[in-house]
């Protein structure tokens, strides 16, 4: 019979599997890392869910963990290219046909968008990343710790970065 923090966290799981997906796929820009980071997120709500209290909505709770893993995953992930390979880098190519289908145009669209998203500052991925995930500016500020007026005028910001990050790809 299970107990009710395998309930929990099934329900935490079934609920936010999809943007947590995106958020993953955001802080890495491709998808091999973008699992990798998703199976760490998993594990760290898992182990911490017992530590939940109730003083923000699960959701939120479960974003800001996810976005703390993010972040611990990015550093690790740099300090290990750095020591296996101090002169590779990563670049995304991203290959245009002219008569391509809508779907395909559309794959190429979020493929671009989050390569872009990815050359983003970890703080502005993570703006990002809730923003397309439909979060309110006070559910950001309270996530990220900037003011809700703070989160605007940046998110504006980002918008014009994004679009020229993406005209460049």
């Amino acid at each position: 019979m299970p107990d009710n923090k395998e309930i929990l966290f099934k329900k935490v799981v079934h609920d936010n599997k999809d943007r947590l997906h995106r958020l993953s796929k955001g802080f890495c820009g491709n998808s091999a890392d973008a699992d990798d980071l998703f199976q760490e997120i998993l594990i760290r709500i898992w182990s911490s869910i017992d530590s939940f209290r109730n003083e923000s909505h699960i959701n939120t709770w479960v974003y800001r963990v996810a976005t703390n893993t993010a972040l611990m995953y990015k550093k690790s992930m740099a300090a290990n290219r750095k020591r296996t390979d101090n002169s590779h880098k990563e670049y995304t190519t991203i290959v245009l046909e002219s008569d391509v289908d809508t779907k395909h145009q559309n794959e190429v669209m979020m493929s671009k968008l989050f390569s872009a998203i990815a050359m983003l500052k970890e703080v502005d991925r993570l703006i990002v990343t809730m923003l397309l995930e439909d979060m309110s500016y006070n559910d950001i500020a309270t996530i990220t710790g900037l003011k809700p007026s703070n989160v605007g005028a940046r998110i504006n910001r980002l918008k014009v970065k994004l679009s020229e990050i993406i005209n460049t790809l």
